[in-house]
């Protein structure tokens, strides 16, 4: 299944900018549309992934958990 497009923010030191990816399975795997920022991601759980995302020249473990909104974003929309 391919994604629509979302908005990466990290703190590696690659730029902002927009994500697009793809699922097969339990598997996502996505890259920086205009960065150097790809990585593929496995299911632990309904809520986690583990995986790596290569950042520029640099291959970094990495982990993506669900987390609950502030009570003061409930409702708005997630960036396009």
């Amino acid at each position: 299944m391919r994604l629509g497009a979302g908005r990466s923010q990290n703190h590696f030191g690659a730029g902002d900018g927009p994500i697009e990816g793809t699922v097969a399975g339990d598997v996502f795997r996505f890259r920086q549309t205009v960065g150097r920022a790809e990585g593929e991601m496995r299911v632990v759980s309904e809520d986690e992934m583990d995986g790596r995302a290569t950042i520029g020249e640099a291959s970094r473990p990495l982990t993506l958990r669900r987390v609950s909104r502030p009570s003061s974003q409930e409702g708005a929309q997630p960036p396009r």
